[in-house]
């Protein structure tokens, strides 16, 4: 199959899911006052933009790189606001290392549009640097959402909360990983020379489209679903429901004072 018609397969519904969680997450965000929810909102609609422009060619690596800047920040401004917006963190830093890796990505792209170095950046070594930054960009922004989660489940794993709320904390867990591997299969077709190519961009295509249902499912969660995530668990009164999703995230954000 082209590899054409496989994309337009691919992010086509990417797209549609990236639109759907955006505008629910706003809404969603703006009714409880939630900037991580809004910040999120607005990454996955930008996510539109860039499926769009990088899926189909439609306009050079410089605006590819800026979407992705914007979409990466706010990613960075959600992990923020939801695990650590009362307590201490790498937030500064994660900003800085973002926007280095950034204007590292950008700078051979603007000297390219004169003709500067031109033959350096399109060679082995000048893919491979493009391509390594690319991954490290990703690692950066998700690796610290990794990270962030899985402190934050490892707070609640043993509490008295519904297991679809934290079956939802695992799917942002296992999306944030792969998000950080998602560029690994560029860097790869380079290292290779393009031999195994067709395999490299199926795996790619696979873990992009396994991203968009696994982070859909996190924020917009079936009731059916959620029915069988909770299977065997007992509430013992009407009104036990165990921790809410609100005192969940008040207690990430504010660091577990009882861990």
């Amino acid at each position: 199959m082209d590899e054409e018609i496989i994309q337009f397969v691919i992010l086509v519904p990417a797209a549609i899911l990236s639109l759907i969680a955006g505008i629910f997450l706003i809404i969603r965000g703006k009714e409880k006052s939630d900037k991580g929810m809004i910040s999120l909102g607005i990454s996955y609609i930008l996510m539109i933009c860039f499926f769009i422009v990088w899926g189909f060619n439609l306009a050079s690596q410089i605006i590819d790189y800026t979407i992705i800047y914007v979409v990466y920040m706010g990613m960075n401004f959600f992990t923020k606001f939801t695990f650590h917006e009362s307590r201490k963190s790498f937030f500064k830093s994660i900003v800085i290392l973002t926007t280095v890796n950034y204007i590292i990505l950008v700078i051979p792209k603007v000297l390219g549009l004169f003709n500067l170095y031109e033959d350096f950046f399109k060679s082995y070594t000048g893919k491979i640097l493009d391509n390594f930054f690319s991954v490290t960009w990703a690692i950066i922004v998700f690796g610290w959402l990794a990270y962030s989660s899985i402190e934050s489940y490892n707070q609640i794993k043993n509490k008295n909360v519904q297991p679809w709320i934290k079956k939802r904390l695992l799917l942002v867990i296992y999306s944030a990983i792969l998000e950080m591997f998602v560029s690994v299969p560029d860097l790869i077709d380079i290292f290779t020379d393009r031999i195994y190519h067709d395999y490299v961009f199926y795996i790619q295509m696979i873990i992009i489209a396994t991203i968009m249902v696994t982070q859909f499912f996190a924020w917009i969660m079936p009731k059916g679903l959620k029915k069988l995530f909770n299977r065997g668990y007992i509430i013992e009164k009407e009104d036990d429901t165990g921790l809410t999703e609100e005192e969940i995230i008040k207690q990430m954000s504010e660091g577990d004072e009882n861990k």
